[in-house]
């Protein structure tokens, strides 16, 4: 049991490792990307603004599903809950971000829409889970069902869902 659960703390470091790196790549690919074009281009500000919200919902979610783990084994509070912050107020300003990265996933180019799609589907599952759940639940997760099916919405080019709240 002991070894099951560092093996569970170890896979939800390096998923916050992967989160990050990600969204630092895709910064990066994007800079690229503008810098190598025939005209180069300034990017999108809305689309700057989506990006950074998309990845700050990332990152909260992933705190959020860690809550109990990083204050209880850690002492580490990285949403502010110690200083007054509910649950329920992180949540809000997920949902908050994942509406403004929504609106701006049909502006994407074409190749990545898709794909940003499905995260940020995922991710308002994740938060949608996260507001039901208990800290006896253990970490949140979306069944691998239901990603499959957020997965192929997202391949037939169908938009974000709307985010409840």
């Amino acid at each position: 049991k002991a070894k099951a659960e560092g093996n569970q703390k170890r896979i939800a470091e390096l998923e916050k490792q992967a989160d990050a790196a990600l969204r630092g790549r895709l910064l990066d690919d994007a800079e690229r990307a503008l810098a190598g074009a025939e005209h180069p281009v300034s990017p999108d500000p809305s689309l700057v603004e989506g990006a950074r919200r998309l990845g700050a919902a990332f990152q909260d979610v992933n705190f959020l599903r860690d809550l109990d783990h990083d204050g209880g084994s850690l002492g580490r509070d990285y949403l502010g809950i110690d200083d007054g912050r509910t649950r329920d107020d992180v949540l809000d300003r997920v949902d908050a971000d994942l509406r403004v990265a929504a609106a701006t996933i049909p502006s994407l180019p074409a190749d990545c829409r898709r794909a940003v799609t499905a995260a940020h589907d995922l991710f308002s599952a994740l938060s949608a889970r996260l507001r039901t759940a208990t800290p006896a639940q253990g970490r949140v997760r979306v069944p691998d069902s239901v990603k499959a099916g957020i997965a192929a919405r997202a391949a037939l080019g169908l938009g974000p869902r709307d985010t409840a709240r």
